[in-house]
């Protein structure tokens, strides 16, 4: 972690989404392996994907914050071919793994949640009931101290 948190460090995401991928079986045979340059020019839409629109000063804002839609730059260029339209169905695939992992792994935490709070409520109750047990084994051998 220490190498990714240098200046101009390569991050982990490609194996992580490796990792994904395997794990929800998405076919990656087919597709083509490209290296991932340093610097590499993204289209707009895939950074409107990224929930990104252009402002009127042409820099991209968060959607939230934009005064008005987003500019439709690629709408002329759809039919340019067919190869983006396999790597967008593929990223629709890995897109929807990925939630399908994020709810997986949120209802596990919600579940380890619950569990702890049962935990909990044990113990507590546990508690409770040694203290009344104590007390009362403490109230019996003062009787009998007061009967010697």
């Amino acid at each position: 972690m220490k190498r990714a948190l240098r200046e101009n460090a390569k991050l982990p995401y490609p194996h992580l989404i490796t990792i994904f991928m395997e794990h929800f079986q998405v076919p990656t045979d087919t597709d083509p392996i490209s290296e991932v340059k340093f610097k590499q020019k993204m289209g707009s839409e895939v950074v409107a994907s990224f929930g990104y629109v252009q402002n009127d000063d042409g820099e991209w804002v968060p959607k939230g914050n934009a005064p008005h839609p987003p500019l439709q730059q690629g709408q002329d260029q759809q039919g340019e071919d067919d190869e983006q339209g396999n790597s967008s169905t593929t990223l629709n695939n890995v897109m929807n793994g990925i939630e399908q992992l994020q709810t997986f792994v949120g209802t596990r935490f919600d579940a380890f949640e619950t569990r702890f709070d049962a935990f909990e409520t044990r113990f507590g109750n546990m508690d409770m009931v040694i203290t009344t047990r104590f007390d009362a084994l403490q109230s019996r051998v003062g009787n009998i101290e007061e009967q010697l």
